[in-house]
């Protein structure tokens, strides 16, 4: 774009009436180009001596393209999550499933939702034709996490080739995430992100091709060759090799792409201004100073007059709580201690308890490349709550989420984690939490 704007000015001022330009020729030159009307208002009215001043001061910084990489959560949950949940909506639509897969997984979103994890701040659909307008990053986060639990009713389509590759695209969709938001990085970790993201993409069109032949539009483009989201995966590994893990260009320490939930309320006038990001800028740190000074976390006081209340588990007000759950198959929210054992938090006669809620492996089974075991509630024990909160005695904080009824209608559960890793079973039958594959990459039913 620089380029086009010094190829502009020297067509301004060219003294050869062949070689110059009118004014409507640099101005739809510089659009083909990609600059905005107002930018090129100004670059044609500004002097030469005023023009470093009129340009964006981006461009003028020795950074090279390779630097700046995509922003993790508006590629892959505000885009890719949402892309290839609208896919998905089309397959049930496909075969007249959408109403049902709306209304009974708002529910199920909805109970999630209720437990009120900060780490899975599940939100409800919106209409049928826009499910995640209202919806912000954080519930498309939660959403990835949940993915397999929400399209578990992909068991129901009835055209065998269709089912087979939605199931896989969602199971690759999850083990594609799961890699790229880790907060530690190695070499075995990219070459199986690489895997996966190839799997995710093979997966995506070949049920897209499916799809338009159904309908009989064979010749529609597919997401791949219209979505850069897509084709963008592909760069991911390499970003990784380079700079490490891609989740601190949104957490960051109030430095990553998370800090855009902070600026963007204070954004009161057009970004073109020149001033803009200087004035914003001294707002928030003016902001940050004082939230610093004062020390206080309103979400966290207990004086604070709040309707909802975000934690790293749920503790139920007692026991029947939970068994309700289980009797109708909802989701658990689940602590998970250092020697992978898993407990339910609740109070008994007003003291805090946790129980263990037993993993049955005797009955479990893979549901494609997914574990999953019934469970069941255990012993009790008492422990200070202010130790679980401070993570001294749990290792992870993690949701039992109901995936498919088995045999004799005993109801399976797969354990997903905040660290995102999922239940399974090592060699030895062992219990460990670990990220979850894409094992089985045929096409055929397993």
């Amino acid at each position: 774009m620089k380029k086009a704007v010094d190829t502009a000015r020297l067509k301004i001022h060219d003294c050869n009436k062949h070689n110059s330009w009118s004014t409507l020729q640099i101005a739809e030159y510089l659009k083909v180009e990609g600059l905005n009307v107002p930018l090129i208002t100004e670059i044609m009215v500004c002097k030469d001596d005023e023009l470093q001043d009129v340009l964006p001061p981006v461009w003028n910084s020795e950074g090279d393209i390779s630097t700046h990489i995509d922003t993790i959560m508006h590629l892959l949950f505000l885009g890719i999550t949402q892309s290839i949940g609208m896919l998905l909506i089309k397959v049930f639509t496909t075969f007249n499933m959408y109403s049902f897969f709306h209304s009974h997984e708002d529910l199920e979103l909805g109970t999630i939702r209720g437990l009120q994890l900060d780490w899975c701040k599940c939100w409800t659909f919106g209409s049928t034709k826009t499910p995640f307008g209202p919806w912000v990053s954080e519930n498309c986060l939660a959403y990835a996490r949940v993915f397999k639990h929400v399209y578990s009713s992909l068991d129901n389509v009835k055209d065998k080739k269709i089912r087979i590759l939605s199931k896989k695209l969602v199971a690759s969709f999850v083990a594609t995430i799961s890699r790229i938001m880790q907060d530690t990085v190695n070499e075995d970790l990219i070459v199986s992100l690489d895997r996966h993201i190839k799997l995710l993409l093979t997966f995506l069109c070949k049920l897209e091709v499916e799809i338009n032949l159904k309908k009989g539009k064979e010749n529609r483009k597919l997401k791949v060759q219209t979505t850069s989201n897509f084709s963008g995966l592909l760069n991911l590994t390499s970003y990784m090799r380079d700079y490490g893990p891609l989740r601190l260009y949104w957490e960051g320490g109030f430095k990553g792409e998370g800090l855009l939930k902070y600026i963007k309320p204070m954004v009161k006038q057009g970004s073109h201004k020149i001033t803009f990001a200087e004035k914003t800028m001294k707002m928030y740190y003016k902001d940050r100073f004082l939230q610093n000074i004062l020390d206080v976390d309103l979400n966290d006081n207990d004086d604070a007059k709040i309707s909802v209340r975000y934690g790293k588990f749920r503790t139920y007000k007692n026991i029947e709580q939970i068994e309700e759950s289980l009797a109708k198959k909802k989701a658990i929210s689940v602590i998970i201690l250092h020697d992978n054992t898993m407990h339910v938090s609740f109070y008994e006669n007003k003291i805090h308890t946790i129980r263990e809620l037993i993993a049955h492996d005797d009955d479990g089974v893979f549901i494609d490349s997914t574990y999953t075991t019934a469970i069941s509630l255990g012993m009790t024990k008492m422990v200070c709550r202010s130790n679980l909160t401070k993570e001294t005695y749990a290792s992870m904080w993690g949701l039992a989420v109901p995936l498919k009824t088995g045999l004799n209608g005993i109801q399976q559960y797969y354990i997903i984690t905040n660290t995102w890793k999922e239940r399974c079973l090592d060699d030895d039958g062992e219990p460990l939490f670990d990220l979850p594959i894409v094992s089985d990459c045929s096409y055929t039913e397993s």
